[in-house]
């Protein structure tokens, strides 16, 4: 039986992760090959550095600074290329990235961490993502929260969690700082190839274990969708095409614009598992129920869009395909192979 594109897989997040960061550290050693005359570390160091990005799953913070050492080299700032190179050299980075539940704190990220990530996440111009950290108790609530959003996602859908596993290394509580009259968006999670590995999540807006089970599926869906295509776009619309976008209130280029739709198939694959185990009280099954039926509307919303505007990549048609078909089949309970 051929592996679904759509259904959560253990093997191909494992082999995902893999590839993402044998991309990393090639084209970061082809960055240290070039620049030799900014380095200030042993080349001692450099290979250590490329090589547990091979070996293991990885801080993100190093692919962010990877990022961050590539704009520093394309402007011509070597001072901070200088600096950054440093921060790689660090022996953190060289560390096993192991799951873990933090806040936007440099205590536990690093010097310098804080502000790249939310860079990372503030990537459209037109509208700003206002984020900051969680206080020590939501951090404690918080945490509570994801520990029992992964084991129910261990009771009911093993293979998305073991995917999760695969995909995800830092879960980054967050609270939304965006004001009145500025002009930002409600911020409710992010994922970016930029920090492979981490997922953010704004705890504020959770309250229920169902909740933050399907915001990790969300967010996983798009780590998927992501390392699948080592972060190139789903399709070849221009990126200033906007389009209305079911879960965000402002429009999306047509790339997120399928990414959301992918997402909202998965979603809607976890709340059926949900509902399925008979392992959710009364008031857990309604509320689950009616996230799904709202779920389901938006998908057929934005289905019609990219059925009519997208111009899909290859991959991209292939993995949109996938969860189209699936939800077009009436959302049928198969196992992942």
């Amino acid at each position: 039986m051929p592996i679904s594109l759509f259904l959560p897989n253990y093997a191909r997040a494992v082999e995902i992760d893999r590839r993402a960061r044998t991309a990393l550290a090639d084209s970061l050693g082809a960055v240290f090959d070039a620049c030799r005359e900014l380095m200030t570390s042993e080349h001692v160091h450099q290979r250590a550095l490329l090589a547990a990005i091979r070996a293991h799953p990885v801080a993100p913070s190093v692919f962010g600074t990877y990022a961050e050492l590539v704009d520093a080299i394309s402007r011509q700032d070597n001072a901070g290329a200088q600096q950054l190179m440093t921060r790689l050299m660090q022996l953190r980075f060289r560390s096993r990235a192991t799951a873990r539940v933090v806040t936007l704190d440099e205590r536990e990220l690093g010097n310098g961490v804080v502000a790249m990530y939310t860079r990372s996440v503030d990537d459209d111009p037109g509208t700003a993502v206002r984020i900051g950290a969680v206080d020590g108790e939501e951090l404690v609530r918080g945490r509570t929260l994801v520990a029992a959003a992964t084991r129910l996602l261990h009771d009911v859908a093993p293979e998305l969690a073991a995917e999760i596993g695969a995909l995800v290394h830092e879960t980054v509580l967050v609270r939304d700082l965006c004001r009145a009259g500025e002009e930002s968006i409600a911020f409710d999670g992010a994922s970016t190839f930029y920090l492979w590995g981490a997922v953010l999540l704004n705890i504020a807006r959770q309250y229920e274990r169902t909740g933050v089970a399907t915001a990790l599926a969300h967010e996983a869906g798009h780590a998927y969708l992501l390392g699948s295509t080592l972060g190139m776009p789903l399709v070849e619309n221009d990126p200033a095409e906007r389009y209305t976008s079911p879960l965000r209130s402002d429009p999306r280029p047509m790339d997120g614009l399928v990414h959301a739709s992918f997402v909202l198939a998965r979603m809607i694959w976890c709340q059926d598992r949900m509902l399925a185990s008979g392992l959710l009280d009364s008031s857990e099954h309604r509320l689950v129920q009616a996230e799904r039926s709202a779920n389901h509307a938006r998908f057929a919303n934005s289905a019609s869009t990219i059925t009519l505007r997208a111009r899909f990549t290859n991959r991209g048609r292939e993995l949109w395909t996938a969860a189209r078909d699936w939800v077009a089949a009436g959302c049928p309970e198969r196992a992942s192979a």
